[in-house]
């Protein structure tokens, strides 16, 4: 009779922490947030993109730039470049591909030192950039279908963050 009752005690238990966990249709997965340095996407096709080198500069009075390494040999990193159109107030999101000077780059370096390059820009893919933040850091998202520069292949990027230091 002992044996029965702890076993009905650990499955009460465990429908109990079960509905506290999160059984709820309602529930959402927490998000870590980047730490300054850091970018990350996933490639349809290609996998998960991290980097924990991404930098970010300012050079004119037109756009932000936004630049993540996984680094290799010469002929095997993969770098994700965005520039985006600077606007206030922060916290906005621009249309690639309805503007003339934001652009999102994947590139894949070949054997041969060049880059595979699919990008999303006014008139080519389609794309999303949302900046959050420019203080202390360059944060923010971004999200599109990039082309093949020279090809009609397209890449899907999801879930692409960043959280870039000012260089």
């Amino acid at each position: 009779m002992k044996k029965r009752s702890i076993n009905f005690f650990i499955a009460a238990l465990a429908a109990f922490v079960i509905t506290l966990v999160g059984c709820s249709p309602n529930s959402t997965i927490p998000t870590v947030p980047l730490k300054t340095g850091e970018a990350t996407a996933t490639i349809s096709g290609l996998g998960n993109f991290y980097s924990t080198n991404a930098f970010a500069d300012s050079n004119s009075n037109v756009t932000y730039h936004m630049r993540a390494t996984i680094p290799g040999s010469l002929t095997d990193s993969i770098v994700i470049d965005i520039v985006v159109t600077k606007k206030s107030p922060i916290a906005y999101t621009v249309d690639v591909s309805n503007d003339n000077f934001s652009s999102i780059s994947y590139c894949i370096v070949q054997q041969d030192g060049t880059c595979k390059n699919y990008k999303a820009q006014n008139g080519t893919g389609s794309a999303s950039i949302k900046v959050t933040a420019i203080s202390p850091s360059f944060q923010g998202t971004f999200n599109g279908t990039l082309q093949l520069v020279g090809g009609s292949e397209t890449v899907s990027v999801s879930g692409g963050e960043f959280n870039a230091a000012w260089q």
